[in-house]
């Protein structure tokens, strides 16, 4: 009886894959928008933008329409909530938002804010639907 030796892949096949792979990985990661560095937040408040807020300048930002007031910290290029008086304190538990297209909500008392994207053609996002 005589043993044949069956081979899963040949070289060219790998090679062939490999080469399939590389051209999925350029597709993937060089037609994304262009993003520019985008340095501003906007915080809505009940459906209106209410304050844009710089992301270079460390700044504390208190919302004065609540009461308590809610307190905003923008530190490091990022924005976070860090006092709220809402029931379930998700928004405070959403952390820091720092990338273009991250949003903190907190829906009992209607706040948004957002960091929006701003492309190479000066588009920036119109409406936020929800």
């Amino acid at each position: 009886m005589q043993l044949v030796n069956l081979k899963l892949f040949k070289k060219s096949d790998i090679v062939f894959w490999l080469f399939l792979m590389l051209i999925i990985y350029f597709f993937l990661f060089s037609f994304k928008p262009e993003a520019a560095q985008n340095t501003t937040a906007l915080i809505q408040v009940d459906n209106q933008i209410k304050y844009e807020l710089n992301l270079d300048k460390n700044n504390i930002i208190l919302l004065d329409e609540f009461d308590p007031p809610v307190k905003i910290v923008v530190q490091n290029n990022s924005v976070s909530i860090i006092e709220n008086n809402c029931p379930q304190k998700i928004c405070i538990r959403m952390g820091t938002i720092a990338k273009p297209g991250e949003t903190i909500v907190c829906i009992p008392k209607k706040i948004l804010i957002y960091i929006p994207y701003k492309y190479a053609r000066n588009r920036s996002i119109k409406a936020i639907t929800g």
